[in-house]
């Protein structure tokens, strides 16, 4: 375990303005970490926010647009997922364009880059830059070079500059040429940082000898060849950020499947942020449980099925979902999203396919979405539409066989192809056509509004539709995100995440979203059955490895929400649909809180928004959260809330050695103060439910809140040892009452019922209190 960090704060760093003098020709190479199932040492907190100042999250990440769009940087693919974990949150910032001003923002908490050789237009002014980000007490992290030897004019960096730059990040860097790894071997590691998913083995990749100054840590040291007299610091980390040689942070193989880790991204990013007393928004736990939802996008919706008993029947697959997979589990909520063209009469919808979605959408687990109408599979091409572009593509779009999906599929496969043999280009291509339908000019209007009027005019009256599953490449526009929210809509799709023996690595795992101008795109938790089934052209059984995602990614540290993903065309073949069938079984044998998509996406935007105030020492008043309603405390054995001082906090758990509170939804601007643990004074409080519980009032021996949810309603609260509660459930004519005794380690449970689509009211009382308010 790493020892402690220790401060420099003797260290300044002043921005010399002199050029011309001390020029290096060393290129400095600065990179990420990975994850190990051994605990990290505490380390020296970020100082304190002051009482009525913002808890700095955002995290300023440097990228060079002219490489390629921010979506497909090494930042947002592969360290963003674990920087939003503990709760941090990047703002993407083009190295091509003037650099921030920070310094003053008290939301900052550092900057971060991974890059080789930046082409930065002048790489003196960016050193002194960044040594005023370093001096105003924001932290930064270097993965990648910080800068190339010469500017683009073939000018050497300032010497004094880069070095008074690298002392305050922890490092010094000598004169020498880079080194050949066939020689190096490692000196030290520290098995808490290095050697994650994949171990460092000879020869090493390439590296520059930097060394540690005093007061940092070295987590990685390697002797350059036998018998040298001086070690290269690798990896290390200080009280003002830390550094990763390049190639030392994730092994890239040359297939794109090939990905791991090296060094730890949890681990390094809390060091290099210090972010143990950060308090993590999570969008994985409501109510003390996983969240699990489901959601299907609705391609194939006519595909005739082939499934074993609907084989020569002419059944379209929308109607074997519903029958196999959606109305015997009237516990797990699903959104139903489909391609509106396959509905509307004057696209492609027949009735057939509408009967289907009224029948859908009259049950009371389905939640209704859209696909859109149209299906874009690039979005891009649509940004600035102009129709004669697209009029190019109508030949083609007349041998799509009426634009059934089987007409199309060979589109999805042509773009992966495309994308395989570029695995940093992960937008698609119009090569082919640009969306599935196109009777008309692209429409945005139409693409949300309109579609949503379709499905609410197929559901029974009142019923709404509540989100936007992303189509295609899932890289909507500004304009298209201002349309979705305008309508109302949450939105969501992107992401791919898996975990499993195909794609080996917390790499696979992509972040809560991405920024789309002053919006927020939220990912899907995990990937579709597409990416298992090569495409939906092979291993139509394969979608049934999805639970190897669902366990790596709840355990050793719970990193997402369970989510059951897929399409419409599932049920079409008979493996693909008893592939889903045990996923569905797999949901049931676990204890979750089943909530709608669109309560998803608004958690996952409410990570985004969330603003956190310091309310005094270890005390947080939380703003902006949206939907969001959990706050996680790692590494927190020794701490617990403080109810006294708290306000709007609904409950608390202990897993995985963090503490997850849950918040009222009903309260705007709830306060989360800890204390010392065990924590005194507690109210009766919730531990974990299947219902989502709100509207919650506490006290020593009595409770009165709301609930609802899916299935059955159990709970557990934390009472007093072999204390008699009654529960008393308004959920009809006359209240139910029911005596609960809390077990010896005074928890309750019990369960409210059945499905309560509409919340129910209810009361927990001690019975002495219970017959004290007796009439």
């Amino acid at each position: 375990m790493p020892p402690r960090q220790e401060a420099n704060s003797d260290t300044m760093i002043q921005a010399d303005q002199t050029h011309g003098r001390g020029r290096t020709s060393c290129g400095i190479v600065l990179a990420c970490a990975c994850w190990c199932l051994l605990a990290v040492a505490p380390l020296r907190a970020a100082p304190a926010a002051a009482p009525g100042a913002a808890v700095p999250r955002v995290v300023v990440a440097l990228y060079d647009a002219r490489r390629g769009p921010r979506h497909a940087t090494s930042l947002h693919r592969f360290l963003e997922m674990p920087a939003n974990h503990l709760g941090l949150v990047f703002e993407f910032h083009d190295l091509a364009q003037p650099l921030p001003d920070i310094g003053a923002r008290d939301d900052v908490r550092g900057v971060v880059m991974w890059q080789r050789s930046p082409d930065v237009a002048d790489p003196d002014a960016f050193l002194d830059w960044l040594a005023g980000v370093l001096n105003a007490g924001k932290r930064v992290a270097i993965l990648g070079d910080l800068v190339a030897a010469t500017d683009r004019f073939g000018r050497y960096v300032d010497r004094e500059r880069l070095d008074r730059v690298l002392t305050h990040l922890g490092i010094a860097v000598d004169d020498s040429a880079e080194r050949v790894g066939a020689d190096a071997r490692v000196e030290r590691a520290d098995p808490a940082l290095i050697g994650f998913e994949r171990p460092l083995v000879a020869p090493l990749p390439y590296f520059v000898m930097t060394r540690r100054v005093p007061g940092a840590t070295s987590h990685l040291a390697v002797r350059p060849e036998p018998g040298a007299a001086e070690v290269a610091d690798l990896v290390v980390t200080g009280a003002a950020g830390g550094y990763v040689a390049a190639d030392y942070a994730l092994y890239r193989g040359v297939e794109n499947a090939q990905r791991q880790w090296i060094i730890d991204p949890f681990a390094f990013l809390r060091a290099a942020f210090a972010t143990d007393d950060l308090p993590k928004p999570d969008t994985t736990t409501l109510a003390g449980r996983r969240i699990y939802y489901s959601h299907i996008d609705g391609d194939g919706w006519r595909n005739v099925s082939l499934a074993d008993e609907y084989a020569g029947h002419q059944v379209i697959s929308a109607r074997v979902i519903l029958e196999e997979a959606i109305r015997p589990f009237p516990d797990l909520p699903v959104t139903v999203s489909p391609i509106t063209a396959d509905l509307d009469p004057a696209w492609y919808g027949d009735e057939a396919a509408r009967a289907a979605a009224r029948d859908l959408f009259a049950l009371p687990q389905v939640e209704l979405g859209t696909h859109t109408h149209t299906h874009p599979f690039a979005w891009g091409f649509f940004e600035h539409y102009e129709a004669q572009r697209e009029a190019a593509y109508l030949p083609r779009y007349e041998t799509m066989q009426g634009g059934r999906y089987f007409g199309w599929e060979g589109l999805e496969k042509q773009h992966a192809q495309l994308l395989a043999e570029d695995e940093d280009e992960v937008s698609y291509t119009a090569a082919y056509v640009p969306r599935a339908y196109a009777l008309a000019p692209f429409d945005i209007n139409l693409e949300v509004g309109g579609s949503v009027a379709i499905v609410e005019r197929l559901a029974p009256p009142g019923k709404r539709c509540r989100v936007i599953q992303w189509s295609g490449d899932t890289l909507p526009f500004a304009a298209v995100m201002a349309a979705t929210a305008a309508a109302g809509l949450g939105n969501i799709n992107g992401g791919d995440s898996r975990f499993d023996g195909d794609f080996p690595s917390y790499a696979f795992v992509a972040p809560v979203g991405r920024r789309i101008g002053p919006y927020w795109q939220v990912y899907s938790s995990n990937s579709n059955e597409n990416t298992y089934t090569d495409l939906w052209r092979s291993r139509y059984y394969a979608f049934g490895f999805l639970p190897e995602t669902l366990e790596r990614t709840e355990s050793p540290r719970r990193v997402r929400a369970a989510n059951v993903y897929y399409h419409m065309y599932s049920g079409e073949r008979q493996a693909a649909l008893r592939a889903l069938l045990k996923n569905l079984q797999w949901v049931r044998r676990h204890s979750l809180i089943p909530i709608e998509t669109s309560r998803y996406a608004s958690i996952g935007a409410g990570f985004f928004t969330t603003r956190l105030v310091s309310a005094g020492p270890a005390t947080w008043t939380v703003h902006d959260r949206g939907g969001l309603q959990t706050l996680r405390f790692d590494d927190a054995d020794q701490r617990d809330v403080d109810w006294a001082g708290s306000h709007g906090v609904i409950g608390r758990r202990r897993y995985q050695g963090s503490l997850y509170v849950a918040l009222d939804a009903a309260v705007t601007t709830p306060r989360v103060a800890l204390g010392a643990a065990p924590g005194v004074a507690a109210p009766l409080y919730l531990v974990e439910s299947r219902w989502d519980v709100h509207d919650c009032s506490l006290a020593a021996g009595h409770v009165e809140a709301t609930a609802g949810g899916y299935g059955e309603g159990e709970m557990s609260w934390q009472g007093q040892p072999g204390q008699h509660y009654v529960v008393t459930v308004v959920d009809g004519p006359a209240p139910r009452r029911f005596e609960v005794v809390a077990d010896a380690a005074g928890r309750l449970r019990f369960s409210l019922g059945e499905a309560a689509y509409a919340p129910v009211r209810f009361t927990i009382a001690r019975v002495d209190a219970a017959l004290a308010a007796a009439p």
